[in-house]
């Protein structure tokens, strides 16, 4: 689904943004309290650390779905309310899972990156500021930041190898 001029900038955007700044804010291991708890439950610490990941991005999809009903029936927004779910959907979703594997991957500061720019590239996407790319490039960002099975592929994969990267112990980031 191709956003449209009204919801594209304000949703796309936006909500893209929240969700993965909420994907970074749970996959900071050095700031979460609750640390040694991890370690200390009798359920695995990857199944813990997905409930949270869930939850977060669960509440964030949550605002965003139920801001983009209001906006499309009490403001009369030009697009209905799958429309506009839709144009900022799979953007979201690919932005948070590149986020969290970077995260995992490497360090929250490399998800970080990961994530602003898949942000940023879905921004310039949507056409606010004229790129002097080719018509077959910006449509090429149009297809990756909208909502499509293979955005949602790609996200689902990034978030499966995330998963499995939690799994590891050599990949546990340092306390520093």
């Amino acid at each position: 689904m191709r956003p449209t001029p009204w919801s594209a900038p304000c949703c796309s955007a936006g909500v893209t943004l929240l969700v993965t700044l909420g994907a970074l804010a749970v996959c900071e291991p050095r700031r979460d309290p609750r640390g040694e708890l991890l370690y200390a439950m009798p359920v695995p610490p990857v199944v813990v650390w997905l409930a949270r990941l869930t939850f977060v991005v669960g509440i964030d999809l949550l605002v965003a779905m139920t801001a983009s009903l209001l906006a499309s029936t009490v403001l009369a927004a030009p697009v209905g309310p799958l429309e506009m779910i839709g144009s900022w959907l799979g953007a979201a979703l690919l932005g948070a899972a590149l986020a969290v594997f970077g995260s995992v991957w490497r360090s929250p500061m490399v998800g970080a990156g990961f994530g602003l720019s898949a942000w940023a590239v879905g921004v310039l996407g949507l056409g606010v500021v004229p790129l002097p790319i080719s018509a077959d490039a910006s449509a090429a960002v149009v297809t990756v930041w909208s909502t499509n099975p293979a955005t949602l592929g790609a996200a689902a994969a990034l978030l499966t190898a995330s998963t499995w990267l939690v799994t590891r112990p050599d990949r546990t980031l340092p306390e520093d």
